[in-house]
């Protein structure tokens, strides 16, 4: 056989119904298979980009916390809040209270209800200020 025979014959072949729809039918499933290998592409690239997105934020809450943290152990804070929360102060300090105008009022309407019910019971939800200022005004007049 010579060369032009051989071209003759994969012409004929190509040019036959039967291989052509061949072909077409194996390019079809080429493009479906990419085009499915695309789209589970695409949907992995947002599902990384989303996690990508929650180890970040996840990352900043961890040091806002670890700052928080650090606060909250400071001696600093520490002395703050024993100070405000359970009236503490350091050894030698002197400290002064103010009483509010509004609860000397309200030591002046207890001192008329206890006068009335005869007997002056101390409340359970009385600041330490309002308790300091009826043990000195009130022990001395009685």
């Amino acid at each position: 056989m010579t060369l032009s025979h051989r071209r003759e014959r994969i012409l004929i072949l190509l040019r036959s119904r039967a291989i052509t729809v061949s072909l077409i039918v194996i390019a079809g499933a080429i493009c479906v298979a990419l085009g499915r290998e695309g789209a589970r592409r695409v949907a992995v690239q947002r599902e990384l980009d989303r996690l990508t997105k929650d180890i970040t934020a996840a990352e900043q809450s961890t040091k806002d916390l670890n700052r928080l943290l650090a606060t909250l152990k400071s001696a600093t804070y520490e002395e703050g809040a024993a100070r405000t929360r359970m009236n503490l102060q350091k050894p030698g300090e002197n400290v002064l209270v103010v009483p509010d105008v509004n609860a000397a009022r309200d030591v002046s309407a207890n001192e008329a209800n206890a006068e009335t019910a005869g007997r002056s019971a101390p409340q359970a939800n009385e600041t330490n200020s309002k308790k300091w200022w009826d043990f000195i005004f009130h022990s001395s007049s009685t």
